[in-house]
């Protein structure tokens, strides 16, 4: 070959090497910023788009010029088999952060009590309005770290098991019932949370009367609440210690108070002390006329004489819909007028007296009976339909 052509060929390999040289330099360099952006951003794309495949080439490279190259995860063997981790990788966390973001967007958009059907009866008519957004206002600042101290601090408190409903009474044993429901922040007291736990443990529905039968017999000075002081006396009289004897005791005082039943029959081997049961059963009229005195009692603000009509009617809905027709009739009256603000104790006393006493066809209604005016214009207006 003559000399003049190997001098040319020796020169396009040089060429042909620096070439093949910047090229891999280029494609290094690339990798480099691919991972740091990897690594600052935390994007889903990593080694798809960023990184690119070296080129092959030939020839001799001084690597004392060229960066350092950037780790490369190590994975299985296998083609395509690193890509395919990483997406796992990133669906794991992607997960993760999604499961976080419901986590708080339930700790912020927690429904109102009239916006969750299931919402208990006692809490609807305990927490007012403004009550409500209040404590929705101050629901929604709460943090994810607040939100962990809070269930640590529950999970914290020793859980004891309810006694069995084979478990006899003893004053000990109502104690240890009183401590699995009381108030975390309060342990002499059981709060609304704990109060609604304890009728769902013994499957009393909390959308009935049987809560407030709950009350009057332990004779609790607020809605939703047992101080250890009323639980100690009620649960003596009643002698009870586990919600299945609770429950049997406040299903039977329901049937005889408010569904009207008759009495059960005498047994020598009562579940709890029966003695105000049997009393309640020798007058019956007489003893929901004090139940419906006390629930006036319960739910009246300590400042005022009043409730709110709104209020009044869901009691009024509870306790004297089922057991007299016309009730229903007034209370569908109450919200066509719209115009009735608040109920005295005069007028929650009347009501029952002319659910007891006038006819659903109101023959024997007298307008100059003394009633009070919303009774008056309920009668008129009924007439006149």
């Amino acid at each position: 070959m003559p000399p003049k052509r190997k001098l040319a060929e020796s020169t396009q390999n040089e060429t042909t090497r620096s070439t093949r040289s910047s090229t891999r330099n280029r494609n290094t360099d690339a990798k480099d910023t691919a991972a740091e952006n990897v690594v600052t951003k935390h994007t889903t794309k990593r080694g798809t788009k960023s990184s690119t495949s070296q080129a092959p080439g030939e020839g001799h490279v001084n690597t004392n010029e060229l960066p350092p190259p950037a780790k490369k995860p190590r994975t299985s063997k296998g083609p395509g088999r690193g890509k395919k981790e990483s997406k796992i990788v990133e669906k794991r966390t992607a997960g993760r952060h999604l499961s976080s973001e419901a986590h708080l967007s339930h700790i912020h958009s927690a429904p109102t009590a009239r916006e969750h059907p299931h919402t208990s009866f006692l809490l609807r008519c305990t927490i007012g309005d403004e009550d409500l957004k209040a404590k929705q206002s101050k629901s929604s600042s709460i943090t994810a770290v607040e939100a962990i101290a809070t269930n640590s601090k529950l999970a914290s408190k020793p859980v004891e098991k309810p006694p069995n409903e084979e478990e006899l009474y003893t004053p000990e044993r109502a104690l240890a019932l009183f401590s699995v429901y009381a108030d975390p922040d309060e342990p002499d007291v059981i709060g609304p949370d704990g109060f609604e736990k304890l009728c769902q443990d013994a499957g009393l529905s909390m959308d009935g009367p049987v809560p407030l039968l709950l009350a009057w017999q332990v004779e609790a000075k607020e809605m939703a609440k047992i101080s250890k002081e009323e639980w100690t006396k009620g649960s003596i009289a009643l002698r009870v210690s586990s919600p299945q004897t609770l429950s049997t005791a406040l299903t039977d005082l329901s049937d005889l108070l408010i569904r009207d039943k008759p009495p059960v029959k005498k047994s020598k081997t009562d579940s709890y002390d029966r003695t105000r049961y049997w009393t309640y059963a020798s007058d019956p009229k007489s003893a929901f006329h004090k139940f419906y005195t006390y629930c006036f009692v319960l739910v009246k603000p300590p400042s005022s004489k009043n409730i709110e009509m709104e209020t009044a009617t869901a009691f009024w809905s509870v306790l004297l819909g089922s057991k007299y027709p016309l009730m229903n009739e007034v209370l569908g009256f109450i919200e066509v007028k719209g115009t009735y603000r608040a109920a005295n104790k005069d007028l929650w006393n009347m009501m029952l007296e002319f659910c007891e006493t006038i006819n659903p066809n109101l023959d024997n209604f007298e307008a100059d009976g003394a009633w009070p005016t919303l009774l008056d214009e309920f009668a008129s207006w009924k007439s006149a339909k």
